[in-house]
Formats: C-alpha cells, structure tokens, sequence
C-alpha cells in the first residue's frame, strides 16, 4: 500500500515474514530512508534492532523483541505509535524554544544559571 503524506509517498508493508523484514531494513538504510519497524517474534529481532526505530508489542511479543526493540507498545495498539509521535514532537518543540529562549537571555547579558553555547 502507498500513503500520501507531507508531500512524500510511503510504501507500507503488511504481514510480511521476518526474513523479508530485515531485507527491507537494510534496503531503506542503503537507500538513505528511514526504516521504522514493528514485530512480536524472536524471528524479528534482528530487523527491530537494525531498523531506525524497532517497536515491539508489549502484551503479545516476546522478551527478545522488547530487548531488540527501541520502543514496546504497551497496549499493542498501532494508533499509540502515532499518539507517541505526536507527543514527542511536542517534547522536542519545548525544548527548542527552552533553549533559543535561554540563548536569548544569556545574549542580552540577563544573569542566567545555565550555560548556552548557541552559535550564531
């Protein structure tokens, strides 16, 4: 399947043997796309561990696909991967504007606590 995003196409893969799964990793990665990676098996750790971000299921996975993997849904719901997307694109955003704010002070000669070592 092909989903339009953001400008961009993205092919989306769907039961699909774990052979095949590690394949696909390392082609994004020789092709220089990011290669997000979902398993529940021991057979998928090897593509969870390779891939950009490897995310396990938490209820039905094994142990060694949660080990291998750098995130485990919990709930083993797919719509928490997007929930956590979102959630840490709020994060990062934060803490950009933390960091240009105390740049901000630091450049103005405001006393400030913290080091900055903003370039400009």
């Amino acid at each position: 399947m092909r989903i339009t995003s953001g400008g961009g196409t993205h092919a989306v893969f769907a039961r699909v043997a774990p052979e095949q799964k590690l394949r696909l990793v390392k082609s994004c990665k020789r092709g220089d796309t990011s290669s997000p990676m979902t398993g529940d098996g021991v057979n998928d750790a090897p593509a969870l561990r390779q891939a950009n971000i490897g995310v396990a299921m938490g209820i039905t996975g094994t142990e060694v696909s949660k080990e291998a993997a750098a995130m485990v849904l919990t709930d083993d719901n797919f719509a928490s991967i997007a929930a956590a997307v979102e959630e840490g694109r709020g994060v990062y955003d934060n803490l950009v504007k933390l960091s240009v704010g105390l740049c901000h002070q630091h450049r103005s000669g405001s006393v400030n606590p913290y080091r900055c070592a903003c370039r400009y």
